[in-house]
């Protein structure tokens, strides 16, 4: 039951007062605000809700399917497990079978064949070999990729191996034939192995 108590309101109308007439007040009040307040952010995120599940469903499909995809392309792809020998040419080639004469001599074409008849000579299972030389090539690049060793001209054949060695993701598996020894601090220092010319050609013998 709730009580009532009448009295005069500033026009002279009736007015009711008591302590149910205002909790049903402050309840309309409360009502009133939270259509006011509530009803246009409800709206906004009903208008925005249809989007962001896209998005949302879009992100978590794409997240999906590059974790199913890299796993299996890293596991497919082989890991390399020949070892590498690159050869300083023309310094194997004075020190190694010149025996230092004339400079002169190194940058004949037999001279270089001789070398390169050696290398072939080399034949440890899983091994490959190049024979690096500086300057142009001569046979205009006319190269095999089944040609053993493999032969390549360069403009600066220490800058050619050190970089070679420098941007291997497995310089452990490299070495270098050279008596050079700066060059040979360069690849030690990268990582590779060092092997002087003469112990390289002693493994080339038959």
């Amino acid at each position: 039951m709730i009580r009532t108590s009448t009295g005069l309101g500033s026009t002279g109308e009736p007015r009711a007062s008591g302590s149910g007439a205002d909790a049903l007040g402050e309840g309309c009040l409360e009502q009133a605000s939270e259509v006011v307040g509530v009803g246009p952010l409800a709206g906004v995120l009903e208008a925005l809700g249809i989007p962001l599940l896209f998005v949302l469903g879009g992100t978590l499909g794409y997240a999906l399917l590059v974790g199913s995809f890299y796993p299996r392309a890293m596991a497919d792809a082989p890991e390399v497990s020949e070892r590498l020998w690159l050869v300083d040419g023309y310094n194997a080639l004075s020190v190694g079978l010149l025996g230092g004469e004339e400079r002169s001599q190194w940058w004949r074409a037999d001279c270089r064949e001789r070398l390169l008849e050696h290398s072939a000579r080399f034949r440890e299972p899983g091994t490959e070999v190049w024979v690096i030389f500086d300057g142009g090539d001569p046979s205009g690049g006319r190269t095999s990729a089944e040609d053993h060793p493999k032969t390549v001209f360069a403009p600066d054949a220490d800058a050619w191996l050190a970089a070679r060695v420098r941007g291997s993701p497995h310089p452990q598996r490299i070495t270098v034939v050279t008596a050079d020894r700066r060059l040979a601090g360069r690849v030690l220092g990268a990582g590779a192995a060092v092997v002087s010319p003469g112990d390289f050609l002693l493994r080339c013998e038959v």
